[in-house]
């Protein structure tokens, strides 16, 4: 990468996705900042802009080991739920600081069909470690995604971030960074309210 021509912004991008150990993915990162021209915007509106085509569309297959149960299962597995699903790090301090109102959510709408994923692309042992040392309890699942396996859009999300998945598997919601505790319970009460529709 030509990184002495880089605008600052662009520096502080890279930094960024470094940080938080994003599931962003090491040569799809490269190419968003070596193919940077100021007149399409930032490497992370273009990556928005991106992202936002899947919206309305279904979710990609994407498999997953719930932590606690050491089982792997599916997201389409949750078919009739609303997924949050949320992107993070055990060194991401946003990510961690989320976490309390991830809980809080799943603990006040999960008998109202709402499932909190978290999905982290570190391994198993690290992220386990990390819980138990912490204590944090989110609810919802604990997953672990290699980021081999993941599929985009799930493959372009910087820590922390998320996604909402609605009852019949349509990626209905973007956001990237941490998002206050009202914010994410608006977001998904437009959701949680809709039945699922049978086909």
């Amino acid at each position: 990468m030509r990184i002495l021509n880089m605008p600052m912004v662009i520096l502080n991008l890279v930094a960024l996705a470094l940080m938080c150990d994003s599931a962003f993915g090491q040569e799809r990162a490269e190419s968003y900042y070596r193919n940077y021209r100021p007149e399409y915007g930032t490497p992370l509106e273009r990556l928005k802009r991106d992202v936002k085509r899947s919206l309305g569309q279904p979710a990609p297959t994407l498999v997953f080991q719930n932590i606690r149960t050491g089982r792997s299962d599916t997201l389409s597995s949750l078919r009739g739920k609303v997924v949050l699903l949320n992107s993070w790090s055990t060194a991401c301090s946003p990510c961690v600081t989320e976490m309390p109102d991830l809980s809080s959510l799943q603990g006040q709408y999960g008998e109202r069909g709402l499932v909190v994923l978290t999905m982290s692309s570190q391994n198993k042992e690290t992220v386990s470690e990390f819980l138990d040392r912490t204590k944090i309890k989110v609810g919802g699942i604990d997953a672990v995604v290699p980021w081999t396996n993941l599929v985009w859009p799930f493959q372009a999300t910087f820590n922390p971030s998320g996604y909402i998945i609605d009852r019949n598997g349509l990626v209905r919601a973007f956001w990237t960074g941490q998002k206050s505790y009202e914010g994410l319970r608006k977001t998904i009460l437009r959701f949680v309210r809709r039945r699922h529709r049978h086909h």
